[in-house]
């Protein structure tokens, strides 16, 4: 855990960068025509055995939920509480403004009235004012993939 201890400490410059390399408008016809969208990794080997080691460190989560308690199949997600992973903090400042993006030129398609923040700290204000204080994002481990995962969610509902 020394190399996740050492990123805590600042921004993860690389992070942003292999973000802003990926081609958005790719992703966002993707996202048009099949709902969802492939990037290449954005995470280094290292960075995913970082945060798979927090998994078992239950002080870093604020909750668990049992999926099959909830039918949602075999396995179990946490959510992780504040302070975020710097990993996990970077890739939502740095991916929610593209997104933010895709989700408006859709809100407009769909003539709804609905506006995302451009920036991360505009939603997360928004999201504060309406009572949402806890971070959304959860690592998740189920039967099928005996992995860990990261879902980083934006909105909440």
């Amino acid at each position: 855990m020394q190399g996740l201890q050492a990123r805590e400490s600042g921004v993860n410059a690389r992070i942003a960068e292999r973000l802003a390399r990926l081609d958005w408008a790719a992703i966002g016809a993707s996202l048009d025509e099949w709902g969802h969208a492939r990037t290449p990794a954005l995470l280094t080997r290292a960075e995913c055995a970082d945060l798979r080691a927090l998994y078992a460190d239950e002080a870093r989560f604020r909750s668990r939920v049992d999926m099959a308690r909830y039918r949602f199949g075999v396995g179990e997600y946490k959510y992780f509480a504040d302070p975020l992973p710097a990993t996990v903090r970077e890739l939502r400042e740095h991916a929610y403004p593209p997104l933010a993006a895709i989700a408006n030129r859709w809100e407009a398609a769909l003539k709804t009235r609905v506006r995302h923040p451009a920036e991360l700290a505009g939603l997360s204000a928004l999201c504060a004012r309406r009572g949402q204080k806890k971070p959304t994002p959860r690592g998740a481990t189920t039967a099928s993939t005996r992995t860990f995962t990261a879902t980083w969610c934006f909105r909440s509902s």
